[in-house]
């Protein structure tokens, strides 16, 4: 059940997905939830169980600082990528190494996140944005982001989401975000549409730096997001955002992507439910994940 909260933004003025692409859905997990999802992270990471792909930032030249999207294809995975012998080095090791970590299979690994993807405010409001029925989950991605001296990387720069036309992200804190340095999600307010015509500063197809958004759009539609462990909000991320490089401590968040049609038109991995967890669901909770193999 959703439960209202105070505003969690440090934003003054109201929030609203149809007109911004970005809105506070109130307090969707209580925050001892939210700590239990994260212990259980933190239980993935110490044992070494279900890690999902991290890139090895010591081996990027700086050229590379700006992966984003189809982009990645350019490199040589077995270069970009930590490989399961450092994953064994251990948490002080990789922290070293790359900036975060994902959980494989988080519908699998994580069928708490199901409580969440399903929620009916949170779906019935992007439907309404979208003005469609025809609404599914895409790709779900649970990060642990840690606190360390590397440089920032990807999406810690302004970007766009090119996964497809229509595409709305619920963003949800594990732990409180209370400062800039605690790694805030950042959007800009009005971008999906309004995008700059950028063409000697421009990093990448999809990426801007911070000094072309503020004089562009301004300050005043560049918009942090704070809250406690269990805030969640929804932005459209076809419009520019980032996430903050945290350096207070670890930043724990999860991802999910409500989508009308299939991610990269299906060219990705399929993510997986359980057949066990998906009966519990009423039908029109189970067709959210049409685009999920079902094992």
């Amino acid at each position: 059940m959703l439960r209202e909260s105070r505003t969690v933004f440090s934003i003054k003025m109201k929030l609203n997905l149809q007109e911004n692409g970005f809105k506070n859905v109130g307090l969707l997990i209580k925050p001892n939830k939210a700590k239990k999802l994260k212990d259980k992270i933190d239980y993935f990471f110490k044992n070494n169980l279900n890690l999902g792909p991290a890139v090895n930032i010591k081996n990027l030249a700086k050229s590379q600082m700006f992966l984003n999207g189809e982009s990645r294809k350019k490199f040589d995975k077995e270069k970009i990528y930590l490989n399961k012998l450092d994953f064994e080095k251990g948490t002080k090791f990789i922290r070293k190494m790359t900036n975060g970590v994902s959980i494989k299979q988080p519908i699998l690994n994580l069928p708490e996140l199901i409580n969440i993807c399903t929620d009916l405010k949170v779906v019935s409001t992007v439907q309404k944005y979208f003005q469609t029925k025809n609404l599914y989950i895409g790709y779900v991605k649970v990060r642990r982001f840690f606190k360390n001296r590397l440089p920032e990387f990807d999406t810690n720069f302004f970007h766009y989401d090119d996964n497809g036309k229509n595409l709305v992200k619920l963003v949800l804190y594990l732990n409180n975000i209370n400062t800039k340095n605690d790694g805030p999600f950042v959007y800009v307010i009005n971008s999906k549409t309004n995008k700059p015509k950028i063409k000697q500063n421009k990093i990448n197809k999809y990426m801007i730096p911070e000094k072309e958004v503020s004089k562009f759009y301004g300050k005043k539609l560049v918009k942090e997001a704070y809250g406690a462990a269990g805030t969640g909000f929804l932005a459209d991320t076809i419009g520019f955002h980032k996430g903050v490089k945290n350096t207070s401590k670890d930043r724990y968040v999860v991802y999910i992507n409500y989508v009308t049609t299939r991610e990269y038109k299906g060219k990705g991995e399929n993510l997986k439910i359980s057949s066990r967890h998906l009966k519990l669901l009423k039908k029109n909770q189970q067709k959210l994940f049409k685009f999920f193999e079902v094992v």
